[in-house]
């Protein structure tokens, strides 16, 4: 009832022997092997062997289970949980380099909780262009940056991201750290989680320097035709 050599390359016959000799000694012994069908197949068996004495006799108890379909169960959670951990090796690998990315980022980029503004990420840009640090922006939310004057049209910004699931670009003021206002243009898009947990995904830009060199240019164009007329 079983091939000639076991999984181990020993013959089946010296082995069978050995492993009697175990339960004798012991009272009981419990091994893996390896049976043959009348087919000439074989499968996995879980045998147990319990040492008897009967009349005087020395007998042997034998129960085996087929294990076939349990080993291939526990091969295929092994496969999957090798598969999952692959998975998560490389989602934290790809999650690293777009951190980075996003930190290089020569725009403010900023996650907000769309119920209450709250900051949920940001890059270190966009803590620069406020003034604020990373940590102490955790703790604030959207509208604390925001002058009171915007909130009409930071509404309609927001009834265009629930209708088209994007805003901007739109420009408008943030309040600085310092207590200054200064222009700022933004353009984002909605995001959903796998929670279903909705936030805004924003790219901030800092234009105070373009907005003063566009005034700057104005400015000497009303010089330049200022002096024409005069001639």
């Amino acid at each position: 009832m079983s091939p000639e050599l076991q999984p181990c390359g020993n013959r089946s016959d010296v082995l069978a022997k050995a492993h009697i000799n175990c339960a004798i000694e012991q009272g009981f012994h419990s091994f893996k092997w390896i049976h043959s069908r009348l087919d000439g197949t074989t499968f996995n068996c879980l045998v147990n062997l319990t040492g008897l004495f009967i009349e005087g006799s020395q007998l042997i108890l034998a129960v085996g289970r087929d294990i076939s379909d349990i080993e291939i169960a526990q091969k295929q959670i092994s496969t999957e949980a090798s598969e999952k951990q692959r998975f998560k090796q490389a989602f934290l690998g790809e999650k690293e380099k777009f951190e980075k990315f996003v930190d290089l980022a020569p725009v403010g980029i900023a996650i907000n909780s769309i119920s209450d503004g709250s900051f949920e990420f940001l890059n270190e840009e966009f803590g620069r262009i406020t003034g604020y640090s990373v940590d102490e922006l955790n703790q604030m939310d959207y509208w604390q940056l925001t002058p009171e004057k915007y909130e009409k049209r930071e509404h309609e910004q927001l009834e265009l991201l629930a209708k088209y699931g994007q805003y901007g670009p739109y420009q408008k003021e943030y309040i600085h750290k310092n207590g200054n206002v200064y222009p700022v243009l933004l353009s984002g898009i909605k995001i959903t989680d796998s929670k279903g947990e909705t936030f805004i995904w924003s790219v901030v830009q800092d234009i105070a320097h373009q907005k003063q060199s566009e005034q700057q240019i104005k400015t000497a164009k009303e010089k330049v035709d200022s002096f024409a007329l005069r001639m």
